[in-house]
This record gives C-alpha cells, sequence and structure tokens, in this order.
C-alpha cells in the first residue's frame, strides 16, 4: 500500500486526505524539485482524482507563519508552515520526513488547514498560532475542530544529543526526557497533544496516527541521518470536496 489514511477522519465526508507511505517513492521537497519527481507526485494524486494543479505545497522551513488563503490564484508567500482556508476543491500537500503533519478542520463553518509541526515549529507555538488565526479569520470554536495527525517520528525513536536541550526553548523542553548520560528522548507527540488541548481543541477529537516515520514503511530524516542512508520525503495531501 502506497498511502494510510487516519481511519476517524476518513470518516469525515467533506475532507480527503492521504499520507504516502516508502512504497509512493521519494516526493522530494519545496518547490526546486525535479520533473521527474513533480510527475511522481501527479500521478500518485491522480489515484485520488486530484489534479496537482489544484494543489498547493506548504513551503515549511520550521516557522510559525500561517497563510490564510481567500482566494483559489492567490499569491503564495515564499515561506509559511501552515495554511487554512474555507475554499473548497483546494487541496495542500506538504512534503515531511519525521515532522508532524496535522490536519485541522471545523464540519461547522467548513474551515480546514494543514500544519507542519516539527520541533521548531512547536517550540514556537505553531499549532496554536494556527488555531488562533482561524479564530480571528473565521470566527471557528475550537471545541468544534477535528484533528488528524498523520506519520511522525515518535519518541522512542527521536534520539537526540543532550545539547539540543540547549536548542530549544521551556515550552518544548518540557517534552524532553533524559534516555542515557549523553542522549534525550524528544516527546513531539504530547507537545503536539498540549499546544491542541490548551488551544480548546477536544482530546476526543484528536486522532494521532501510530505509524513511527523512523519504521522502514516510511522516509526518515532522523534515520537517514543516524544511518547513512539517502534522504527522502513522504507526501501529506488534504483538502476540502
Amino acid at each position: 500500500m502506497d498511502y494510510i489514511q487516519l481511519p476517524k477522519l476518513k470518516k469525515q465526508k467533506n475532507v480527503f486526505h492521504a499520507f504516502s507511505t516508502k512504497d509512493a517513492g521519494n516526493f522530494g521537497a519545496g518547490l526546486n524539485v525535479t520533473d521527474e519527481i513533480i510527475k511522481k507526485r501527479a500521478d500518485w494524486l491522480g489515484q485520488f482524482n486530484i489534479n496537482i494543479a489544484d494543489v498547493i505545497a506548504v513551503q515549511a522551513v520550521g516557522g510559525t507563519d500561517v497563510f490564510v488563503l481567500s482566494q483559489k490564484h492567490q499569491k503564495l508567500p515564499g515561506e509559511f508552515d501552515s495554511i487554512v482556508t474555507n475554499l473548497k476543491s483546494v487541496y495542500f500537500a506538504l512534503t515531511v520526513a519525521d515532522c508532524l503533519p496535522i490536519i485541522i478542520f471545523d464540519p461547522k463553518k467548513e474551515v480546514f488547514g494543514l500544519t507542519h509541526a516539527g520541533w521548531r515549529g512547536l517550540d514556537d507555538g505553531i499549532i496554536g498560532k494556527t488555531i488562533d488565526k482561524m479564530v480571528k479569520v473565521y470566527g471557528i470554536s475550537p471545541q468544534d475542530l477535528i484533528v488528524g495527525v498523520g506519520p511522525y517520528i515518535h519518541k522512542h525513536s527521536y534520539i537526540k544529543d543532550k545539547s539540543f536541550r540547549e536548542e530549544i526553548l521551556a515550552e518544548l523542553n518540557k517534552f524532553v526526557s533524559d534516555f542515557d548520560e549523553k542522549t534525550v528522548k524528544v516527546d513531539l507527540t504530547s507537545a503536539a497533544l498540549a499546544q491542541l488541548e490548551s488551544s480548546g481543541v477536544k482530546r476526543s477529537n484528536i486522532e494521532v496516527s501510530d505509524q513511527d516515520t523512523f519504521s522502514d514503511n516510511y522516509f526518515s530524516h532522523h534515520r537517514a541521518k543516524i544511518k547513512n542512508e539517502p534522504e527522502g520525503r513522504n507526501l501529506a495531501v488534504a483538502g476540502m470536496r
């Protein structure tokens, strides 16, 4: 199988989503990709009857900029890690290799977003900033939100040198624990859940994938560095229909 879907989120009829597995191949990162990778993306999206011309790529850089798409052919900023809209038949795509691809959907207001949340974004509150933007622009109520978190690197796999603590703020440090004398484990799951719940999202409305990108079923930046493997990227796509 070259993609997975979240069971609960899949039941939301107005939202489509899919996360590629390694079987789908490497989808590259950003806009500066080869024609071959663009064709690969188009072919993979085509199985879901999605035209790549209707897809907006999230230009993830590990920041906290949230872009509001109000028109279908709106000019995009150079960089943004989160995008929200109330438009239908528009799809957002995100290349990931350990970071959390987070789908945020309000079925009442029919507002939708896709967020890239790596450790830098979580450290700077990307999730809360995205929900705040949805409240401000669309008047949504956080307790109505349905959230789906796609495959990402899990705590037991995300082991970093202890110097990592010096790179992050106190907020994320709460989710870093000692593993041994030289390393720590980073719990991105708990960090994301804490931000979602503090923003008013009900825990019962949050679905988190049990798939760990550090496994051989996905491309993983962390695994590539540790095992000296070639880099690759998975693709997340989502949109309202």
